[in-house]
């Protein structure tokens, strides 16, 4: 994750949404479909970030429950 944060320039470059703003016809539904990517991108990342910090608060909670 750390190093997908310092690199965003790799990231811009996924085929998809570059090869979808190349053409300057259909501009307005091109940014749509980049959109599209970036939003479906940002899901996919946050879905294993929401898990590991829900089950990182689960065992937190779960000791702080045994201990008092």
């Amino acid at each position: 994750m750390l190093l997908m944060l310092s690199a965003p320039v790799a990231l811009w470059a996924c085929p998809g949404c570059k090869e979808s703003l190349f053409d300057p016809g259909g501009l307005p539904q091109r940014l749509a479909v980049a959109k599209g990517y970036a939003l479906s991108i940002g899901l996919m990342l946050a879905v294993p970030l929401g898990l590991v910090g829900g089950l990182t608060a689960l065992v937190i909670r779960s000791a702080r429950s045994k201990r008092g």
